[in-house]
């Protein structure tokens, strides 16, 4: 059996769009992965509503992704791969990551994943795949008080420059690109979460792309 653990924010927590609901698990993409894989994979999802890729949140405590990630880690350990699907909570209007600050807390991860796996006597790293979120929509954002009272105007162009930043740390680590956007797009009248039908789409493909992996 293949063990993949899948670590991040409200996106693997399973938000519904526009409200603080939460998809059953079937109908939230991990459910979807699951389906699509079937009983030779086991998947772990370690997803907590406003995490960041590092750093506190301006608007909500104990998020920093980083600082977390350790001991989740090795909670769960070995494991054949690991999926970071982080970087929306990075795009609010507090946050003032530099795209430096971003690839250092990229390099953090896989030094966790060193760290613990030796720590742990684990002889064989789990690969890593880092995921792009689905594009943030500023003109959806605008439509959704809430989420305009977090994210701003800006939010769209930081997220923009974490593509390229994500793509660019794959090429130099060796780690497993994906991009989400391509598959999915985020809610009408909101621009962040995912709504069914988008969330079905980015399973089936996270599901082909673990296949390819492993």
């Amino acid at each position: 059996m293949k063990t993949i653990l899948i670590y991040g924010d409200s996106l693997v927590y399973g938000k519904m769009p526009k409200t603080p609901k939460r998809y059953e698990r079937s109908k939230n993409f991990i459910g979807v992965i699951e389906k699509e894989l079937g009983h030779d994979y086991r998947i772990i999802d370690e997803g907590l509503r406003a995490r960041t890729l590092s750093g506190e949140n301006g608007f909500f405590p104990y998020r920093s992704g980083v600082e977390q990630f350790g001991p989740i880690l090795g909670s769960h350990l070995p494991l054949d791969l690991v999926c970071i699907f982080l970087g929306v909570n990075d795009c609010n209007k507090k946050d003032t990551k530099t795209s430096e600050d971003v690839e250092f807390a990229l390099e953090k991860y896989l030094e966790e994943v060193k760290t613990w796996c030796e720590s742990l006597s684990i002889e064989s790293l789990p690969k890593v795949m880092i995921i792009v979120p689905p594009a943030i929509r500023g003109d959806q954002l605008l439509l959704n008080e809430n989420m305009f009272s977090i994210f701003g105007s800006g939010a769209e162009e930081k997220y923009k420059e974490l593509v390229s930043i994500y793509q660019n740390f794959c090429e130099k680590y060796k780690c497993v690109f994906f991009d989400a956007s391509k598959h999915c797009v985020t809610a009408d009248e909101e621009g962040i979460h995912l709504d069914e039908n988008n969330n079905a789409l980015l399973g089936v493909a996270l599901a082909n792309k673990i296949k390819e992996i492993l």
